[in-house]
């Protein structure tokens, strides 16, 4: 299955027309959130006209003037650029533009070195700063390199998709390592993170747009109840490309991530990788669909093994199937074998610790690592299968 044709198959669940990157842009007041992050924190900020003032906050979040170097994505918007580069620049900045990066393998640990000696040609220190533009993967990148580079520098961001606003500011993507994916982790941090909703294209069903939708889903279930609930509420709007409501989501879903994610808890802390597991799994078998469309998948299948597996809600099921078919991010058809999707299942599940043990939400706001018997996860495994071959 191709992008396109996950963008087009998003768009027809419960009567949800493809949105165009215009759709819902009607003006959109400036949110802001403070997002806790790793004992620090990231001011996010979405809204018409945030990119206006996106130099002096820098100036102000770097305590001086110095070096900013520009780490772009490639085939982001020239004018978008340029517009960045002239306001860091008025704000007494000395841009220096590194090498763009492509998106396609951007968070990838063998990136870091050549990133580290762009930095250090540019004269970039732990007084300067380092400012991103890109999808979730280049963000992450960024995060990592400024997080090791002199100690730490000061870290700006303008995000291009909405699982990139979502997660970056407080979990950046793992990047990939000899060839195994999201196997080097840190605790990064970034201190600015500016979005508007006409570059990130808040209400189009690009790949990093659904991706960020189903991050939203799943953060609301991670964290509490009334997250969930507020998710429930703004969904209608949402699925009508009202921008405003996609915005101010964005931002619940961002400060809810920040916040399980700085638990003192491992547990908790662990939590935030829900569905992850099978949507990894999903991707051997279907390398051609995008993230967002495997988590949510992953989401699905969580909450029914949770079921059967440590007597979840099996109101969540129902619940969070109906807000990933209204936020247009449906079902994914297909024909695998549920035996080699179950080994893959297991090998994803072992590949980042010896503990044969999955993610299922137990209920909304608990969310924990549970064995699983073998019986009962062949069982749901032959059930998901016969459901989406049918499709």
């Amino acid at each position: 299955m191709s992008e396109e044709t996950v963008n087009d198959t998003a768009g027809a669940v419960e009567g949800v027309s493809p949105a165009s990157p215009d759709a819902g842009a009607g003006a959109v007041a400036p949110l802001r959130q403070t997002v806790s992050a790793n004992g620090a924190s990231c001011d996010v900020r979405v809204g018409d006209g945030v990119l206006d003032r996106f130099g002096r906050d820098l100036r102000v979040c770097c305590g001086r003037t110095g070096t900013a170097a520009l780490l772009v994505e490639e085939g982001a918007d020239p004018g978008l650029v340029e517009s960045l580069r002239r306001l860091v620049t008025d704000a007494g900045f000395l841009v220096r533009r590194l090498p763009d990066v492509p998106a396609a393998d951007a968070a990838d640990a063998s990136r870091l070195p050549g990133l580290w000696e762009a930095l250090g040609s540019s004269g970039v220190t732990s007084s300067d700063a380092l400012v991103a533009v890109g999808g979730r993967a280049t963000l992450s990148l960024a995060s990592f390199a400024a997080s090791t580079w002199c100690g730490g520098t000061p870290l700006a961001c303008v995000p291009l998709s909405l699982d990139a606003l979502v997660l970056c500011p407080a979990l950046p993507l793992p990047l990939s390592s000899g060839g195994e994916g999201a196997m080097v982790s840190a605790r990064c941090r970034m201190a600015m993170c500016y979005a508007e909703p006409g570059t990130l294209g808040i209400a189009a069903l690009t790949p990093g747009n659904v991706a960020g939708r189903a991050a939203m889903v799943a953060a609301a279930v991670c964290e509490s109840r009334d997250a969930f609930n507020t998710l429930v509420m703004r969904s209608e709007a949402m699925a009508a490309g009202d921008a405003a409501a996609m915005a101010g989501q964005a931002l619940e879903a961002a400060r809810g991530v920040g916040r399980v994610n700085a638990s003192t808890s491992v547990a908790v802390r662990r939590s935030l990788s829900y569905g992850e597991t099978f949507a990894r799994a999903l991707g051997r078998f279907l390398p051609g669909v995008g993230w967002g469309l495997r988590l949510g998948e992953g989401l699905r299948f969580a909450a029914r093994l949770a079921v059967g597996a440590v007597e979840g809600d099996v109101d969540l099921v129902f619940a969070q199937d109906a807000l990933l078919d209204r936020l247009s991010v449906p079902e994914v058809p297909c024909a695998l074998d549920p035996a080699a999707l179950g080994r893959a299942f297991r090998e994803e599940e072992l590949a980042r610790t010896n503990r044969a043990m999955v993610v299922l939400p137990h209920a909304v706001g608990r969310v924990r690592m549970a064995a699983v018997d073998d019986a009962v996860l062949a069982e749901h495994l032959d059930a998901w299968c016969a459901a989406r071959s049918i499709l």
